[in-house]
């Protein structure tokens, strides 16, 4: 199976509550990209312009 990641990121606040917001550069191995085709479980990085807190929780969805 292949998965393309999303260009928003999820986050769930401590009081239960979800936005999204866009995500600026996935990252995988180093190398930048707008998005990524993944088929396996893959770990990534990503950028957003607005801070995550460390009491939040994210979600990238698969499309």
């Amino acid at each position: 199976m292949v998965d393309t990641i999303t260009k928003n990121i999820y986050i769930e606040t401590t009081e239960g509550n979800f936005y999204k917001k866009p995500i600026s550069t996935i990252q995988l191995n180093n190398d930048s990209s707008t998005e990524l085709i993944i088929a396996e479980k893959t770990n990534i990085s990503v950028s957003v312009e607005t801070k995550i807190k460390e009491n939040q929780t994210f979600y990238i969805k698969k499309q």
